[in-house]
């Protein structure tokens, strides 16, 4: 009951009409950024987070029609503009923004 009243709040939701069908038909131009560091080198070594940026990247072009030049990947397998620095990560937050609708 605490949960429900602090962490579901019930303001602006609603039962979906169906669960498991096609999604809707997009609106406007789709994009994507995908982040993947696996921290190489380090002690919070990760695996699989950019082999996960690419099978996602394969899924937005393969099953929902998403362009090559309407993705950026970041991954720390990279150099310079696509490695995912903050300032990159910032500029591709960016870029997601412009030529979309306010909303």
């Amino acid at each position: 009951p605490v949960f429900e009243d602090v962490y579901q709040p019930s303001y602006g939701t609603h039962q979906a009409d169906s669960i498991g069908g096609p999604p809707p038909a997009p609106t406007g131009r789709k994009k994507a950024l995908l982040i993947g560091c696996n921290y190489q080198g380090t002690k919070a070594e990760l695996r699989g987070c950019i082999n996960d940026v690419h099978t996602w990247k394969d899924l937005l072009v393969q099953e929902y029609g998403f362009n090559d030049l309407d993705m950026v990947l970041l991954t720390d397998d990279q150099h310079g503009p696509k490695r995912p620095t903050l300032a990159n990560m910032r500029q591709g937050l960016q870029w997601l923004r412009a030529w979309g609708p306010a909303g």
